[in-house]
């Protein structure tokens, strides 16, 4: 006697229910095609309309690793693989459809590991050295570098939830979405070397400088597009040297303040038309007499006339009578950089030879002993003279080598007022100029004017010395009119507002500025810098791109730029840029080298199934081809998804060409067998042949 198993009535309602929930969704062709449309709409979207994506604050390789469309790639998968098992027999003239359905299951997979695993970033490499990490385009993260007794450590935060393309200031009562947890209670801890025993170990900011509390850093504020304009004003609690130059508006009255703080590498020194302006701070007056004692000793020339020899220091300005010989040599000016016939960029020193017999130009270079002379007053030649192949005089032999070592000359503008100031008290003021002696003066009183050449005019500019010189910084937001899509995406004028704290006594917020390649240019940093209370130590801020480490080591061995026919370095659009490239795997040690230039990657590990990593030319140095961009992704599940691809177009061939001979041959061979079938059983072996 058989058992019969009854459910309750409600029990058979819901399975009633899931039942036709399933057959309407997981196992519908309608919901199928439901979902297959849906997923294409959301990739039209994603690509076609960023500002769609800005909205959910995602990139394009957000977007498409984003929750939605995994959900809808998961939903499509089951149901393809539902649909296919129960509504689709296994048969011959049905393999086509199994193979497409599986191919887009494969592709699908293929597709989310891609999304998943996917790396986009960029790593400078200055030519003949390595590196071994690389910057992840879109990640940022807060780095953090503490300065102290004599040393300095650095280290970095990811900030994985950082918004991008909207601002999210207290003001606006919008910072909700700042609240995650890696934005808030970051506790710096650096890694530090034990002096007595070498032992690494990690320490926190409260560890290596004795303070009370942890050092907290939390982000509180957030500008897409912004700039930082920094203040300075005075302010006996804070201890920093500062020259503040002042200069009066000749129509209006108003003065203008410029301050010079040599704590402060993006304000020690300034540029005003074509003159330089820069404070260096010393802690004894003897510095200060050190440099005074080089100011004139830039030029050294060592000579040979007859029997005079001598080396002597010259100045562009400056005559000098060469012994008894009659000679006599004026300098007018320096070059610095000046570009020679092989290329090269040198120093340059053109100065006028008075001679027993004639006057000539003669211009020497740094550590070249062959001279170029200029014969006077030639017709049709140029304001220099006619320029010589032989020297006109191979009895004077000139040699000339340049030193600089504490950068008195200017660079950016054609004179440079140098403020040295001591902890002492000591005040001294260089002036020097490409085609003038340099001039020393010491400061009495901390304070004096100097005369400042704008076109044909000359103005007074009063400067004063200062103690307590404090920065004041706020951010300024760039206008809609003047930002670009380009910009936002890449993410150059990122400002984030950060608050620093010691227990509940001390806190200062101060805007952080983006750096790219941050880890790399740390001496260069221009964001704020906060003196901890209680202690000498400083912690600067910066915003950049977060770092990663490669699995090789990448050496530039070669830069290379191609011109056109007829271009050169100077003139022409370049028609390829190459790096020669050397490749150690960290792992194996094995080295490979090869070239990446346009439209030719460099593939780690090489092979055919090894192209994980892609290298490839995305920026380079324009002016000296001192080093190079690569761009640096990977390629994981392209293979998965080729294998998808293929998977589709051959049940796609299956199905339009196969399938119909498949179907002929089966009926031939039912109809075949059916001469001696009944009619009805002849139907049902069609049927199943089918």
């Amino acid at each position: 006697m058989g058992l019969k198993v009854v459910f309750p009535p409600g029990v058979d309602l819901l399975a009633s229910i899931l039942r036709a929930l399933f057959n309407r969704t997981i196992n519908s062709v309608v919901f199928g095609i439901s979902l297959m449309l849906l997923t294409a709409i959301y990739i039209a979207l994603g690509s076609g309309y960023a500002p769609l994506r800005e909205v959910f604050e995602m990139n394009e390789m957000q977007f498409f690793n984003a929750w939605p469309l995994k959900v809808l790639m998961g939903l499509l998968v089951v149901n393809l693989a539902t649909v296919t098992w129960t509504r689709i027999p296994f048969t011959p003239p049905r393999y086509g459809v199994w193979c497409i359905h599986t191919g887009i299951i494969v592709l699908i997979f293929g597709m989310a590991h891609y999304y998943n695993m996917k790396v986009e970033g960029l790593t400078m490499i200055p030519v003949g050295q390595s590196v071994d990490h690389f910057y992840d385009s879109s990640q940022r993260a807060l780095y953090v570098q503490v300065s102290g007794k004599g040393s300095s450590a650095i280290n970095s935060y990811p900030l994985e939830s950082l918004p991008q393309f909207k601002a999210y200031l207290p003001e606006l009562n919008n910072t909700g979405i700042l609240d995650r947890g890696d934005l808030k209670d970051i506790r710096p801890v650096f890694q530090t070397r034990d002096p007595r025993t070498k032992e690494v170990k990690k320490a926190s900011v409260k560890e290596l400088f004795g303070l009370g509390d942890e050092l907290r850093l939390d982000v509180v504020g957030y500008y897409p597009y912004g700039k930082i304009v920094s203040d300075w004003s005075e302010d006996p609690s804070v201890n920093e040297p500062a020259v503040v130059l002042s200069i009066a508006n000749p129509h209006t009255g108003a003065e203008a303040h410029f301050w010079l703080v040599a704590g402060d590498a993006h304000h020690a020194g300034t540029v005003l038309g074509t003159v330089e302006l820069e404070h260096r701070q010393v802690r004894e007056d003897e510095s200060v007499r050190m440099v005074e004692a080089v100011a004139g000793k830039m030029h050294e020339l060592k000579i040979e006339v007859g029997d005079y020899q001598q080396t002597m220091f010259v100045e562009p300005g400056k005559s000098y009578e060469l012994g008894t010989s009659g000679y006599k040599i004026t300098i007018e000016n320096f070059n610095p950089a000046f570009p020679a016939t092989d290329g090269e960029v040198v120093p340059l020193l053109t100065m006028m030879v008075s001679t027993p017999k004639t006057t000539f130009r003669r211009q020497v270079i740094a550590g070249r002993e062959v001279p170029t002379d200029w014969l006077l007053d030639v017709q049709g030649a140029g304001p220099m003279g006619k320029r010589q192949k032989t020297p006109l005089d191979s009895a004077l032999r000139i040699s000339y080598s340049f030193s600089d070592p504490m950068r008195l000359l200017p660079t950016e503008g054609g004179i440079k007022h140098l403020f040295y100031t001591s902890a002492q008290g000591g005040m001294m003021e260089i002036v020097s100029a490409m085609d003038a002696p340099a001039r020393v003066r010491w400061i009495e009183g901390g304070k004096g004017e100097i005369e400042l050449p704008m076109g044909e005019r000359k103005f007074k500019m009063q400067f004063r010395r200062t103690e307590h010189a404090r920065r004041i910084d706020h951010v300024e937001v760039i206008p809609a009119a003047q930002r670009s899509r380009e910009q936002g995406q890449s993410g150059v004028l990122q400002v984030v507002l950060v608050k620093a704290s010691l227990g509940s006594g001390w806190s200062r917020t101060v805007p952080v500025p983006f750096m790219q390649w941050a880890e790399d240019a740390r001496r260069q940093w221009d964001g704020p810098v906060l003196k901890l209370p209680g202690s000498d130590a400083t912690v600067q801020l910066q915003l950049g791109n977060t770092q990663y480490e490669l699995p090789a080591k990448i050496t530039l061995e070669k830069f290379e730029l191609e011109h056109y026919m007829g271009g050169s370095a100077e003139v022409g659009i370049p028609r390829d840029f190459k790096s020669t490239l050397s490749i150690e795997d960290k792992a194996t040690g094995q080295t490979m080298v090869d070239v990446a230039h346009m439209n030719h990657p460099v593939y780690f590990p090489p092979g055919l199934f090894g192209k994980s990593w892609t290298f490839f030319q995305a920026q380079w140095d324009p002016e000296g081809q001192r080093w190079t961009v690569l761009g640096v992704g990977n390629r994981h599940g392209t293979w998965t998804m080729t294998l998808g691809c293929v998977m589709i177009f051959v049940g796609l061939l299956y199905a339009f060409y196969l399938k119909p001979i498949i179907i002929r041959r089966m009926k031939t061979k039912a109809l075949l067998k059916a001469a001696n079938t009944p009619r009805k059983q002849m139907r049902e072996l069609v049927a199943q042949e089918v």
